[in-house]
């Protein structure tokens, strides 16, 4: 028993801590928490996952990489984009940024996707904005 308890004794003042040995006539009771002093070994901390700001942010650069020209004459949203839970139409203009974004939401987020059938992609549909001015929007 000895031994066991002098092992256990080693290894908590290998990681900081300051325990005196109950069996030698020390006190049980420790000025210094050992837990607290392995929390706090100078190493960063894992950074927390903001999903509502990655979630926002994929929102907007959908938007952008959904943008089309319906009156062109080019063919338009005949590429095949990765998104969250299914893959999207889009003209093939900065879409590694969003896939790559995408694949960062995936891994830290874990994204619930609803049980329903993707559209058939590319569509090669751009639907017209409100105004003759303003560009379309792959479909």
């Amino acid at each position: 028993m000895r031994l066991i308890v002098s092992a256990g004794l080693s290894l908590t003042m290998a990681c900081g801590g300051t325990v005196a040995d109950p069996i030698e006539g020390g006190s049980a009771d420790s000025t210094t928490d050992v837990r607290a002093d392995v929390a706090d070994t100078g190493l960063p901390d894992t950074p927390t996952v903001d999903c509502s700001a990655l979630e926002a942010k994929l929102a907007a650069m959908r938007m952008q990489i959904l943008t089309c020209c319906p009156f062109c004459n080019s063919l338009q949203c005949s590429h095949v984009t990765q998104d969250v839970c299914c893959p999207i139409s889009t003209t093939a203009t900065a879409v590694s940024e969003f896939e790559n974004l995408v694949a960062q939401f995936k891994a830290q987020c874990h994204p619930a996707c609803p049980a329903i059938p993707c559209p058939m992609v590319p569509s090669n549909v751009c639907m017209p904005g409100s105004n003759p001015n303003a560009p379309g929007t792959c479909k």
